[in-house]
């Protein structure tokens, strides 16, 4: 009997009844019809996905130029034991959603280089992120995800009234970054970057219940301290972060500190590990080796869902 373990990215959305799934896939004899992002989302229509296998070979760089969910299977699958056998990501180099593409959703997908995000109301979530994440239009949110030494913010002197939403997330050697009129909370901020501190150039933003380092807050640049409201946030000074290569090892050690209350994997909507995009999982699949000709072949499979 063969066992197998695996996980399928699969959209938890609201969408019209006739939006379609594109499947991409640049795995040697995949059956996907589509090889590469750029082909898919140029036969896309307004409110389609289109999900990304998981690959060995990275699908370069993107840009969504109109409204779709992008969605892959999540990232350090195979670190963190949700599955068996090796899984890799969906990666993309950069990601480029322009202000043409509002109410984008990204999920699950693993960024190296970057993005930039001008579309409104795009949502980013259970992605992992090497490069910045480079915010540059109102009523994004940015949730549940993993930056690894990566920035997230804008890249120009804040506004007042940019009304993000930057809850739940993993920022490691990293930090945020200016960034005004928003909602700053349960994030655990871990103190390892050049700027010395969880937050730059903030302004006239509600900030809670984050892990943050030392309770530093200034860094290299400058926050508005008597506009920003700071509320019930944990600083976990002479609390050492260490070993840290997956979202687990940051899950295990916060939970020495946390006390439910603080940091990316507390509040309604707590941090998910290894961005498993919300949707059907397969946990369990059993197949016989072989069968005889003629019977039967039972096939076992477990599936659940990841909230």
């Amino acid at each position: 009997m063969k066992k197998i373990l695996f996980v399928l990215a699969a959209a938890s959305m609201t969408m019209a009844a006739q939006a379609k799934i594109l499947r991409v896939s640049n795995v040697a004899g995949s059956s996907a019809p589509y090889t590469s992002v750029k082909d898919a989302i140029g036969v896309a229509e307004e409110g389609d996905t289109i999900m990304l296998d998981g690959s060995a070979t990275n699908y370069g760089n993107v840009e969504i130029s109109k409204r779709v969910v992008l969605i892959g299977p999540g990232y350090l699958l195979g670190e963190n034991g949700i599955v068996d056998e090796a899984a890799p990501s969906a990666v993309i180099s950069n990601l480029t959603v322009t202000k043409n593409a509002p109410n984008t959703v990204i999920k699950g997908i693993k960024i190296i280089s970057g993005a930039t995000i001008n579309g409104p109301k795009t949502i980013v979530t259970r992605c992992m992120f090497t490069g910045d994440l480079n915010l540059g239009a109102v009523n994004t949110i940015v949730h549940q995800n993993f930056f690894y030494k990566a920035r997230v913010g804008t890249t120009q002197f804040y506004l007042d009234d940019y009304n993000m939403q930057i809850t739940n997330n993993i920022i490691y050697g990293g930090i945020i970054r200016s960034i005004g009129g928003s909602y700053i909370a349960y994030n655990t901020i871990i103190f390892e970057n050049t700027e010395n501190a969880a937050f730059s150039n903030i302004i006239t933003s509600a900030i809670e219940h984050n892990i943050m380092p030392n309770g530093e807050v200034s860094g290299n640049g400058w926050n508005d301290t008597s506009s920003n409201n700071f509320s019930d946030n944990l600083e976990y000074k002479g609390f050492v972060y260490k070993d840290i290569s997956t979202d687990m090892d940051v899950q295990s050690a916060s939970a020495k500190i946390s006390e439910d209350k603080y940091g990316a994997f507390a509040g309604e909507d707590p941090y998910v590990l290894s961005g498993v995009p919300s949707g059907p999982v397969i946990q369990d699949l059993v197949v016989p080796a072989s069968v005889e000709k003629g019977s039967t072949m039972s096939v076992t499979v477990k599936v659940g869902v990841v909230k």
